[in-house]
């Protein structure tokens, strides 16, 4: 027997370890089955790279939502709005009590009567502006939640690459 010959008797068994359907997934992630030593390990990269490959899409269509990038413009956008209706809100809150400050106290403005027009068309503005402030830190909470997730799976396959 050859050397040739335990080589390709190697590969043979090597590559008969995968079913078909293993084989065509992992090539359909890019992932290459040459690389994966059981059915188990190639289970659970596909897994995480379904996973993956759906934490990846939902920020793309996310993203094309996003107008803000920083929690630091969200604040300010909301310290200015504060600032506009003549509401006073704790400047050292977390994002998430002033945007509820800012709801319940634009929301508790007098409602006037049909003839101040002014005032309702203002209170109206103030919600719509509210409402876009808050839309756009739901975004970036999802996108930073994206991430989390991404960086969670991440160590899950790194433990399980390093059998830990």
């Amino acid at each position: 027997m050859s050397i040739n010959s335990v080589s390709f008797s190697f590969g043979n068994v090597a590559g008969t370890h995968l079913s078909e359907e293993t084989k065509k997934k992992l090539i359909a992630l890019g992932i290459d089955p040459s690389t994966v030593t059981s059915e188990a390990q190639a289970k659970a990269l596909i897994t995480n790279a379904e996973i993956k490959q759906q934490t990846v899409s939902k920020s793309k269509k996310t993203e094309s939502k996003t107008v803000c990038t920083s929690e630091s413009e969200v604040m300010t956008k909301a310290k200015r709005l504060a600032q506009k209706a003549g509401i006073k809100i704790s400047s050292t809150g977390t994002i998430d009590s002033i945007l509820q400050d800012l709801s319940d106290k634009i929301n508790s403005l007098p409602e006037k009567s049909s003839e101040d027009k002014i005032s309702e068309n203002k209170k109206e503005q103030y919600k719509n502006e509210l409402d876009t402030i808050q839309n756009e830190y739901n975004a970036i909470k999802q996108t930073q939640n994206s991430v989390y997730t991404m960086l969670n799976m991440t160590a899950n396959v790194n433990k399980y690459m390093l059998g830990l």
